[in-house]
């Protein structure tokens, strides 16, 4: 499921999916700026997935 978020020259899309974490680079290689991306987590999350 892709979330849309609506905010105008801002906007960007959430991608929600069991296993997404396994095509996570395909997904983020589109965004990544020389070869880099940056993942925003929390200390929950990156327990379970880092």
């Amino acid at each position: 499921m892709i979330v849309d978020v609506a905010l105008g020259d801002r906007s960007y899309p959430i991608h929600i999916a069991p296993g997404l974490l396994g095509t996570a680079a395909a997904v983020l290689a589109p965004f990544a700026r020389g070869g880099r991306v940056v993942v925003v987590s929390d200390e929950t999350v990156a327990a379970l997935h880092l």
